[in-house]
């Protein structure tokens, strides 16, 4: 097993957006073995409207560094996002300061309370002041964090298979293997690489071929959504992910065209279905997915760890890491068989 690694970064895998980029993580061998090395394409998540390849200080380059480590070219991608609506990100800063509000004055009541210092004059007198500070420093940080173009799902899906593309397109520059190639996403980019794998319209879209598609040997798929209309059942979750990602008018027909549960198939590629302990209604999608899956005949292995949805992924590669040997297990199988 290689014990060190590089890392290429910002690598451009189309020149019509600034999110169009990879960072590609390149086993290193003492002995400079020319053996072609298999990838793992990974798309973060974020909710369709957040992350990077870089997103906050390098959280992703640990799945990068990891494969690396055990011997697997892996590419981090970027990818354009959805964008909360002004309203939206309007009302859930209210939410956060009415709520950071009512802490601050449950506790200026007790500590006026134990001072025995006699009316909440004062605090009366300064709280509307610090709620409008708050209303704006939350509303700042919303903006902030969730700037950019309202770009929805299908977007995103090309930016997976534009970066797809490029990879198989220039692997024997990097020294990989184009014919042993793994999908892997969380969350969102769990969503995106099922669907994409699944739907044959999706990918020609992209510009992948069947020749292209043929490489991929398995797909890891990391606490997704893959059955939207689940997701959409909740009034929050659909105003905090649906409608940035999939229009405000996604109805049962459009979020149904988007899940990759719809586009179950026999002969699909083999797949791991990792979940945390603590995911919201996600295990009950994953399990909806690997029957369908089962049923017509495909490869399915689920996982559980007990972890958050967060740290499910943040945490590979640590000392508290439990599904990287669950993966790489995974991958070394799928290439120890015949394609």
């Amino acid at each position: 097993m290689p014990e060190n690694f590089t890392v290429i970064p910002d690598l451009a895998y189309s020149p019509d957006h600034f999110k169009h980029k990879l960072n590609l993580f390149l086993p290193v061998d003492g002995d400079s073995s020319t053996e072609k090395r298999p990838l793992i394409l990974f798309v973060h998540g974020g909710g369709w409207k957040r992350g990077d390849r870089n997103w906050i200080r390098g959280m992703y380059h640990n799945v990068g560094r990891t494969m690396a480590k055990n011997g697997f070219a892996c590419a981090v991608i970027s990818y354009r996002l959805a964008i909360l609506s002004h309203v939206a990100k309007t009302l859930f800063a209210l939410l956060i300061s009415s709520i950071v509000m009512t802490v601050f004055l449950l506790l200026s009541s007790l500590l006026n309370i134990l001072s025995f210092s006699g009316p909440l004059t004062w605090v009366w007198t300064n709280a509307f002041v610090i709620f409008f500070v708050l209303c704006l420093l939350a509303l700042s940080w919303f903006f902030y964090i969730f700037q950019g173009d309202p770009f929805e799902y299908q977007h995103q899906l090309e930016d997976v298979g534009r970066s797809l593309k490029y990879m198989i397109d220039h692997a024997d520059e990097y020294n990989i293997d184009k014919s042993r190639i793994f999908l892997m996403g969380h969350s969102a980019g769990a969503h995106l690489i099922t669907l994409l794998d699944l739907n044959e319209d999706c990918w020609r879209a992209c510009g992948l071929t069947s020749s292209d598609m043929s490489s991929i040997r398995g797909v890891v798929s990391i606490s997704g959504p893959y059955n939207l209309g689940r997701l959409n059942k909740h009034p929050l979750y659909r105003q905090w992910y649906i409608v940035p990602a999939f229009g405000i008018a996604a109805d049962t027909t459009s979020l149904r065209k988007a899940s990759p549960l719809t586009y179950v198939r026999p002969k699909s590629h083999p797949f791991l279905l990792l979940n945390a302990a603590w995911d919201f209604h996600l295990p009950r999608d994953a399990k909806e997915f690997q029957l369908a899956l089962e049923k017509v005949g495909n490869r399915v292995e689920m996982a559980n760890a007990s972890m958050t949805h967060g740290s499910i992924i943040h945490e590979i590669g640590t000392t508290k890491d439990r599904v990287s040997p669950i993966i790489i297990d995974f991958i070394a199988r799928c290439l120890s068989e015949k394609a």
